[in-house]
């Protein structure tokens, strides 16, 4: 995503330095989360549901909808829910049908075809149709074993669909047919719940053994090493139920920021436009403006979104936005959003303004 900040009047305007949004879906028992995957956390709360079992997500490549599975059990639910609109809830998709059990991977390829898979020996791989749960195709899984637990994901870059399955990285093809790359090392030695890849390609994943289960781990494909992310993602330990890979999208973004009085002494509106050229739309857009030392804060009038001077808790009690953050949301291609913030009359020398768009997904 490219992110641009510019200066629109004589006022000194220093960017805060842009932040690329690397991002994974998190499902837990009861919500959709935002991950930023370069620092692993904290999580953002994107939607709540009813259901409590978490242990399937995935992001369907051409819309980015995201669906689950309401239960483990024989004839489970689907569901499907927009990014894109978050105010929205979930919706019921359909039923599967009695003939399918113990489903604890679900993924989408580039195509956009859904597949479904049980665990353990004499596996079976099911594709579904997105639009009422019902079931398409059911193959018996071929190639190496397959232990329990686990996830299936896509690589937008290559269309490889990967599965992660106890410590172990595998490969599916649509035939069924398994093939063992290796152990991942690094991770802990419990089961890995989930596996997704940023936008950089990076294999991100979510193991379920303590004391590392609040933190997400990238991986490396080629020595299957894996690194932990930096940061605790702050959900409840062995919380994390799956992950989904968040589809690329691109959005040029800028923002530029206009003094309405450069006269020290005077008192000073300063605008913040957020615009978005496209080609996608951009959600989740968080813009940070530092208030300069020598102004006092009075009012803000946003065009859309929620701007705080003080740090504002993150859904979910998993943290604060910063101070001075403004949550501006759902920025659609070709649009722009405003902020107006009003300040005192303090300043009486030049004043150093910082601002920057601090995330997007």
């Amino acid at each position: 995503r490219n992110v641009t900040g510019v200066q629109t009047c004589a006022l000194p305007i220093s960017p805060l330095s842009a932040v690329k949004a690397e991002s994974v879906y998190v499902i837990t028992n009861g919500g959709i989360y935002s991950v930023d995957a370069v620092n692993g956390g904290p999580a953002s709360l994107l939607t709540t549901f009813t259901q409590t079992q978490a242990a399937t997500l995935a992001a369907r490549p051409s819309d980015g909808n995201l669906f689950w599975l309401d239960s483990t059990g024989t004839n489970p639910g689907l569901w499907r829910w927009d990014p894109s609109t978050p105010a929205t809830p979930p919706a019921f998709v359909g039923t599967t049908g009695t003939t399918f059990t113990g489903v604890i991977r679900l993924g989408f390829d580039a195509t956009g075809i859904l597949y479904a898979m049980n665990p353990g020996p004499g596996a079976t791989l099911w594709t579904l149709d997105p639009n009422s749960g019902a079931i398409l195709s059911s193959l018996p899984v071929t190639g190496a074993n397959i232990g329990g637990g686990g996830d299936i994901c896509l690589q937008p870059g290559t269309g490889t669909l990967y599965i992660v399955s106890a410590t172990e990285l595998y490969t599916l093809t649509p035939a069924g047919v398994i093939t063992l790359l290796g152990t991942i090392t690094g991770a802990g030695a419990g089961n890995i719940t989930g596996c997704a890849f940023d936008r950089s390609g990076r294999l991100i994943i979510s193991p379920s053994a303590p004391p590392t289960t609040q933190r997400l781990y990238a991986v490396n494909i080629g020595t299957l090493a894996a690194t932990a992310l930096p940061v605790n993602t702050g959900l409840a330990d062995g919380s994390i139920g799956d992950l989904a890979t968040v589809p690329t999208r691109v959005s040029d973004l800028s923002l530029t920021k206009v003094a309405s009085n450069l006269t020290p002494g005077n008192a000073v509106s300063f605008t913040l436009t957020v615009s978005n050229a496209g080609p996608d739309q951009a959600t989740d857009v968080r813009v940070l403006d530092v208030l300069p030392a020598g102004l006092t804060f009075v009012s803000a009038t946003a065009s859309q979104g929620v701007y705080s001077t003080a740090a504002a808790p993150l859904p979910g009690g998993l943290g604060n936005y910063p101070a001075g953050t403004w949550r501006v949301g759902t920025v659609n291609a070709g649009a722009s959003a405003t902020l107006t913030v009003n300040r005192s009359e303090e300043h009486t020398s030049e004043l150093q303004s910082r601002f920057g768009i601090s995330y997007a997904v």
